[in-house]
């Protein structure tokens, strides 16, 4: 399994999503997709805490791993998750050294680390600086 790691935003929802999309825009990383949950909760009226998944990536680090195993693409693209919960704002995303190991990805650690450095500078910058 997967583990995940979770940083407290020092913003609120909406200026933490801001921060995310401007540090991809900065780094020429496309956003493919957002999922609001909170607004797909409403469209059917249900409520839920604000709530986004932000995928994004580059098909130049995603391709080699998928390469070196098939299965690692239920993984990618990459993302993050934003909730707000009570007064505090949470950015939950992949430990990728426990991705590495649980898809076995030796051949293409540097894409890895490469991965994983992206998106640990990515929540540092959304929830702190």
């Amino acid at each position: 399994m997967v583990r995940l790691l979770k940083e407290k935003s020092n913003f609120e929802f909406e200026m933490t999503c801001r921060r995310i999309y401007s540090f991809l825009e900065s780094k020429n990383i496309p956003v493919f997709v957002t999922v609001d949950h909170r607004l797909n909760a409403e469209k059917v009226k249900l409520t839920l805490r604000p709530e986004k998944v932000i995928m994004f990536g580059s098909p130049l680090v995603g391709t080699p791993l998928i390469e070196e195993n098939p299965d690692v693409g239920i993984e990618l693209p990459s993302k993050v998750l934003v909730y707000q919960e009570n007064d505090s704002v949470f950015v939950v995303h992949f430990d990728y050294d426990a991705l590495g190991n649980e898809y076995h990805l030796l051949a293409t650690s540097e894409y890895l680390r490469n991965l994983r450095s992206l998106v640990s500078d990515l929540v540092i910058y959304a929830t702190r600086l």
